[in-house]
């Protein structure tokens, strides 16, 4: 396993220390021991910064959930964060791109990589939301059984490690845990295959990304009508 200092991972990124370290927390880049993280997560850190370069800022997590709710035709889960506010996103989601959406959508969790032991596998899956695939879910292989990746609410993450005895991902990760405030993610998650789309184009892996945004595509197609 390649690993190095968070200082190093810094300048490979272009940040400083600081802003290195709150990736660290954000589950951007994954810790190895102290101050250490490995190489995996700072290549996949590179790799979503590049495919985001255009970017300079992206939705706060209720206007990202609130995007998603709409782009997946649940315009009533999309009411929380004001109608003026409702307006501007429905403008800026009409001039979006499959990829500008992607990294707009950034922040709608923060996402914890662990290790499990096979047989925790069977009985964490019923207590993580996975996205649904929709009707058309493309060429993409079925989900791998022996990974874990799912949405939680953020005050879960700390007794699912206990429970189920999660060690922080060195190298791929077993499990996924995409920690979020909101409490439409069940909703949103079964109303198509947007939240999939995202999370798919987001990936390091070149299939899945042009997957991801291709679902993207067809929910910014459709809410263009």
């Amino acid at each position: 396993m390649d690993v190095m200092t968070t200082a190093t991972a810094a300048q490979r990124l272009g940040v400083s220390t600081r802003q290195a370290q709150r990736l660290v927390a954000d589950g951007v880049l994954t810790r190895a021991a102290g101050n250490v993280v490995t190489a995996e997560s700072l290549a996949r850190a590179i790799a979503q910064r590049n495919a985001n370069a255009h970017l300079t800022r992206a939705w706060s997590g209720p206007t990202a959930w609130a995007a998603l709710a709409l782009l997946s035709g649940r315009d009533d889960l999309a009411r929380g964060i004001g109608q003026a506010q409702l307006s501007r996103l429905r403008a800026r989601l009409r001039d979006a791109t499959p990829e500008s959406l992607a990294a707009s959508l950034r922040r709608r969790a923060s996402i914890h990589r662990y290790e499990a032991h096979p047989s925790a596998l069977a009985r964490l899956a019923p207590q993580v939301i996975v996205p649904s695939t929709g009707d058309d879910a493309g060429a993409l292989a079925p989900r791998d059984a022996a990974v874990v990746d799912g949405y939680v609410t953020t005050t879960d993450v700390a007794r699912l490690v206990a429970d189920f005895a999660l060690l922080p991902a060195l190298g791929a990760p077993h499990v996924v845990l995409r920690a979020t405030d909101s409490v439409h993610v069940k909703a949103i998650a079964e109303a198509g295959a947007t939240l999939h789309g995202a999370d798919l184009a987001m990936s390091t892996n070149p299939r899945e990304r042009s997957e991801g945004v291709r679902l993207l595509a067809v929910a910014l197609e459709l809410f263009a009508r």
